[in-house]
């Protein structure tokens, strides 16, 4: 049976937020790696940017979806969108390092475009150029195109045609 089989998506909950600081820490620790910046010094950045989107993710509660991503039950990751009458709008997804190349990314998006193409709205989201894991050629593998190089960042898009909806994961809260 494969990961993704066993994959649902449920609402964020206070006792998540150890989970989430860890993951946090984890792909800002990856993304900065570039940096050489002091250990310490690094921890210290990561602590305020992780008070910042906290802060921002809080001004976009009543518009943003925020989810734990589980696999087998167990959290693997984290996911926040939000929706208006024009798009869908993927903020955040970031995938624990145990599920990483299990699929459980492409599952989280394909339940995303499964949204779009049934709602017949463009699925869009924002790549820092600078990520080393290269998101962009996760994303554009599964059918995203770059809209604009807006200098720190792509700005890209799934635009919805019909067709066999992919993985829908199961959301529960």
């Amino acid at each position: 049976m494969s990961t993704t089989a066993l994959l649902e998506l449920r609402r964020v909950r206070p006792e998540d937020e150890p989970f989430l600081a860890q993951l946090f820490a984890f792909t800002e620790q990856e993304r900065l790696a570039h940096c050489g910046a002091d250990p310490v010094l690094l921890q210290t950045i990561i602590k305020h940017e992780l008070a910042g989107q906290n802060r921002h993710y809080r001004q976009l509660d009543q518009e943003a979806t925020h989810s734990i991503i589980l696999a087998q039950g167990q959290p693997a990751g984290r996911l926040v969108f939000w929706e208006n009458r024009s798009e869908i709008r993927l903020a955040e997804l970031a995938v624990a390092p145990a599920f990483r190349g299990l699929g459980v990314g492409s599952a989280v998006i394909d339940t995303l475009k499964a949204q779009a193409r049934q709602s017949r709205r463009p699925l869009r989201l924002h790549v820092e150029k600078y990520n080393l894991r290269q998101p962009r050629r996760f994303y554009q593998r599964l059918g995203f195109r770059v809209l604009e190089d807006r200098q720190t960042h792509w700005f890209m898009e799934w635009d919805a045609e019909p067709g066999p909806a992919g993985v829908q994961l199961k959301i529960t809260s």
